[in-house]
């Protein structure tokens, strides 16, 4: 999923799908978590398809006797509001913003799914037989198969009718939709025409969604930002009320919403949650975390944000004001928009860096284009049980504490080549433990996260003792100032935690059952898996690399090489040691086939003598420039060979090649 504040970034979004053919387009409230048809949405309308088909023809025949195929009839029904299996979707990506975000005061956000589909013209086998199928009393195959020939005078086998019965098909856009449904033609509308589900084989009655078909891309609006959008597409592009609903009433609407007097109150509205003076000699400066006690739009936050640094203006030279949607976001520090003022009369010297774009009223502004999408992710990815984090945190604390307590003991009693020796022997229970601390997630207490951080903070400063041992630029005495440096603040951590781990052992009724039952080792990281939504391409370009590592006398080196891949992709490498510690990294693109990476040196000097893995990867599509993406697909659909990878987060290619130094 994608974020956009703005009809800008929203058409910057869908930049990447302009080379495909049969792109549709969805837009609705998030507060609707599917794409239903309207048949779909009752028992009792699904299981009586072909009686409401029936009726409604006999009720209003005068508007049906010019129509001659299901298909037609169904689009006609769909303009009167009656239950049908077709779904309203459209061609024109501002329509579906607009159907997105219509309505401003509904604080769920608005979503635009994205469907690269192949279309199906009216007339399509595909089409015909779901068209038909809403008609028919009777769903065995057999009968399926009888009305079909007997309507279209076409053949049409079995086993096509299962397979076509279970699928949706997306309708083109075109003028004989005119014909059934002017206004839903204005909007250069059309729709996906559902199947039905089947079941131990038989044709069910049961239909089936569209939340079958994987959208290329879901882009949200969040709440926050609806009002704005629905500004700027009736004021830049002219798609309000109006153009989409013609009627008068629609008019009324859209005149009593656009002249209508703005009556925000700020009281209630959020907390201040924290305070932080940071004034130095040269400014007075504060820090403000405001989080909010209720959904706002954008134009309010910015006046709660205003309101609290103008109480601070007389007395501070620089006010900075970071507002969270939600005690969650503050924990993570997932910004909905960060703010800033400066007094006029502060020196230029002493001014900070600007945050953001000017307001013209002397605030500057930061929002964030992604705080919408990281709040999901933090919800169903990082936090976690506060028992459970409390027990993986401890045992690991015990392993922290014994490794502490060695290394303590070593640099106190023997000398720095000892140390470092014990030192390297423990390095892979440090990374270990620092790691491990990394994935257990956040606790939604903000003090208790804060405790947790105690953790983590301790295997940090015993990680670094390992890099300071290691550095070959330094004397022995400032080696030891360093690692002095490290165990004095891992010991200050783990004091802390010493400290405070009786009262959260109290707090939280942590027990020994809860030592034997919790256990890290069977926790289950969550994993997002990509899913491909376009077909592979059979005549794909079957991806090549040849790399040369061009070695320099004093160990340095860089590496070039040439591929097949298009031109302007963007390629990383990795340099990694025989243990896969990362060594060094860079960046650069294809050119004519050919790509050269920087110099690599360790910290000025060349790499020790050993085994190296040189690890290129071509990342994914949606950090890609057009150009490249334009033939290699939004998917890498275009891609092949044996270095493709199609798991993880999205589509890559990874290359790899041993070297000696």
């Amino acid at each position: 999923m994608e974020q956009a504040n703005s009809v800008d970034q929203f058409l910057k979004l869908f930049e990447r799908f302009k080379q495909y053919k049969g792109v549709f387009f969805r837009g609705q409230s998030e507060k609707y978590s599917t794409i239903p048809p309207s048949i779909s949405r009752d028992k009792g309308y699904y299981e009586n398809e072909h009686l409401i088909f029936e009726e409604t023809i006999r009720l209003k025949k005068e508007e049906f006797e010019v129509y001659k195929w299901p298909i037609e009839k169904l689009a006609k029904m769909q303009h009167f509001g009656i239950p049908t299996r077709l779904v309203d979707v459209t061609i024109d990506p501002l329509v579906a913003l607009f159907f997105a975000i219509q309505n401003v005061d509904d604080e769920n956000a608005g979503n635009v799914y994205v469907f690269i589909q192949n279309g199906h013209s009216l007339d399509s086998k595909h089409v015909r037989l779901l068209s038909l199928v809403s008609t028919l009393s009777d769903l065995s195959i057999e009968k399926i198969k009888k009305a079909y020939e007997s309507n279209y005078i076409d053949y049409i086998s079995e086993e096509e009718i299962l397979v076509m019965i279970q699928n949706a098909a997306f309708i083109e856009y075109t003028e004989e939709l005119k014909k059934t449904n002017s206004r839903l033609f204005n909007q250069k509308g059309t729709f996906v025409i559902c199947g039905n589900e089947i079941c131990e084989g038989k044709i069910s009655r049961t239909i089936r969604t569209i939340d079958k078909v994987i959208p290329n891309i879901v882009i949200r609006i969040p709440y926050e930002y609806k009002n704005l959008v629905k500004k700027e597409l009736d004021e830049k592009y002219g798609i309000n009320e109006t153009m989409i609903y013609p009627e008068l009433p629609s008019v009324a609407n859209y005149i009593k919403e656009k002249y209508k007097h703005d009556n925000f109150n700020i009281d209630g509205t959020y907390s201040i949650v924290e305070t932080k003076d940071i004034s130095h000699a040269g400014a007075k400066r504060i820090s403000i975390i405001v989080v909010l006690e209720k959904p706002l739009k954008v134009e309010y936050i910015k006046q709660v944000a205003k309101s609290i640094i103008e109480k601070q203006a007389s007395s501070k030279d620089v006010v900075w004001i970071y507002v969270a949607k939600n005690s969650n976001d503050y924990i993570m520090s997932n910004w909905v928009l960060r703010g800033q003022w400066i007094s006029n009369k502060l020196e230029t010297k002493y001014r900070p860096l600007l945050i953001g774009n000017s307001d013209g009223d002397g605030y500057y502004w930061d929002e964030s284009k992604s705080y919408s999408t990281l709040g999901d992710y933090y919800s169903e990815n990082v936090f976690d049980d506060d028992k459970d984090l409390f027990v993986y945190h401890d045992k690991i604390f015990e392993g922290i504490k014994a490794v502490y307590d060695i290394l303590q003991a070593t640099f106190n009693s023997s000398g720095i080549d000892e140390f470092t020796e014990v030192v390297n022997k423990h390095k892979k229970f440090i990374n270990r433990y620092y790691n491990l601390l990394g994935e257990f997630g956040h606790s939604r207490d903000k003090n208790f996260d804060d405790f947790l951080e105690n953790y983590s903070q301790a295997a940090l400063f015993l990680d670094n003792i390992q890099i300071w041992v290691n550095r070959k630029d330094l004397n022995e005495r400032t080696k030891k100032y360093q690692i002095l440096r490290c165990l004095e603040d891992a010991k200050r951590y783990i004091d802390a935690i010493e400290n405070e781990r009786p009262n959260w052992v109290k707090k939280l009724n942590v027990t020994k059952l809860d030592y034997e039952n919790i256990n890290f080792k069977s926790k289950q990281k969550k994993e997002y898996q990509y899913k491909q939504t376009l077909p592979l391409n059979p005549n794909a370009l079957i991806v090549k690399f040849n790399i040369e590592i061009v070695k320099n006398a004093d160990n340095t080196f860089y590496i070039k090489g040439i591929t097949n891949l298009y031109d302007k992709a963007n390629i990383m490498l990795s340099v990694k040691d025989i243990n896969g510690q990362l060594r060094g990294q860079s960046k650069t693109e294809v050119i004519n086939g050919c790509f050269e990476f920087e110099t690599f040196s360790d910290n000025g000097a060349g790499y020790s003598p050993g085994l190296y893995l040189a690890e290129i990867i071509v990342p994914i599509p949606s950090v890609q420039p057009q150009e490249f993406i334009l033939k290699a697909g939004i998917e890498y659909e275009n891609l092949a060979g044996e270095y493709m990878d199609r798991t993880g987060i999205g589509p890559t290619l990874k290359y790899v090649k041993e070297f000696i130094i």
